[in-house]
């Protein structure tokens, strides 16, 4: 790979962009300030009355630290949806650039392109739902900006080979993003130690999965502190609410917990699958390293229907859909309603014989 320069990559007007910083965000005095900068509100509620904190300073140096990056690689978005909208909006030239995704994946890339009116490009996922190495590379054209790379994937539930992601990082010499929002329940797999090795890699993060604050929307890129500063540029001021970093504040003194949760929904997705794989109901549950199951019915919508009528929602991709035809992804729940789904499947099962 030759040598890799990010600021090359950005489109010319982010790179006049000067990112907003606000009066307060600049003063150093030993004196407190008296803000009557922001238009803000001072008979508000008390903890609510000041925009927050836009340099996020205190919480992306706790992020940081349970990470293992400095806060200068990170950029936090609301969820990671957001970060994928600043990546194409930073990088991509409307009408001209595009990026390449491997269906079935996550489906906020090609939104965020389409919206952006960037082009993609599709080099499908394996029989297996790995990554066709060889496709990628014979797919990908002058104007190809970024490979997305969902590792563990959604919907597939499953992780992509590493080798074959390294791979394409060293082999591509535009960026190469991958989502890790689910490599909290098999960490082992993460790729955080390689952005020192791989100045194109950028990786996406969310507390919404494994660390069950979905209702936060926070996610947090971690790339090179080039990319993170014109990743930075096209962040909108105050994206962050204060309560959201304060709840992620609290819930970062405790990332073991994290830990605990995974394991848990792991031995509940063991006890799921188990039971999905006896069931005449399905013909396919594919191997998950997440908090999910992709599974594939002949009477797939029969299910989803019954099983909508009795109050509980999985999502189903319905007829028509390509390789996620007749498929159903089912969350791993807790033990209770694990089992309120088992009982369901069972009475159907002996209904549709």
């Amino acid at each position: 790979m030759k040598k890799f320069d990010p600021i090359s990559l950005a489109r010319p007007n982010v790179l006049k962009l000067v990112p907003y910083v606000g009066e307060r965000e600049a003063y150093t005095g030993k004196r407190a300030p008296v803000l009557l900068d922001s238009n803000e509100n001072p008979y508000g509620e008390e903890a609510l009355i000041r925009y927050p904190d836009n340099t996020f300073r205190e919480l992306k140096a706790r992020i940081a630290t349970v990470k293992g990056v400095t806060a200068q690689q990170l950029v936090l978005g609301v969820g990671s949806d957001e970060l994928i909208d600043m990546f194409v909006r930073a990088f991509c030239e409307p009408g001209r650039d595009n990026i390449l995704i491997s269906s079935p994946t996550f489906g906020m890339y090609h939104y965020y392109a389409t919206l952006n009116n960037v082009g993609i490009l599709d080099a499908p996922l394996t029989d297996d739902f790995q990554l066709d190495v060889a496709a990628i590379k014979a797919k990908v054209q002058p104007h190809t900006r970024a490979l997305f790379i969902c590792t563990p994937n959604n919907p597939t539930g499953n992780r992509m080979d590493p080798q074959a992601v390294r791979e394409l990082v060293e082999w591509f010499d535009g960026f190469v993003v991958v989502d890790e929002a689910y490599i909290d329940f098999c960490p082992q797999y993460g790729l955080t130690a390689e952005l020192a090795r791989y100045p194109n890699l950028i990786l996406l993060h969310t507390f919404s999965k494994a660390w069950g604050m979905a209702g936060l929307r926070m996610g947090v890129s971690l790339s090179s502190p080039e990319i993170a500063d014109l990743l930075g540029r096209v962040r909108p001021p105050y994206n962050i609410t204060t309560l959201s970093m304060q709840h992620l504040a609290q819930a970062l003194q405790h990332p073991e917990k994290v830990a605990e949760t995974a394991r848990r929904i792991a031995a509940n997705r063991v006890r799921l699958t188990e039971y999905l794989e006896q069931s005449r109901l399905f013909s396919r549950v594919c191997p998950s390293d997440t908090n999910f199951l992709l599974v594939y019915a002949e009477r797939a919508h029969t299910i989803f229907q019954r099983a909508f009528e009795e109050g509980i929602i999985i999502r189903s991709f319905g007829p028509n859909k390509g390789r996620l035809t007749n498929a159903l992804r089912i969350n791993v729940g807790t033990e209770g309603e694990n089992e309120r789904l088992i009982a369901l499947l069972a009475r159907l099962e002996t209904e549709l014989q």
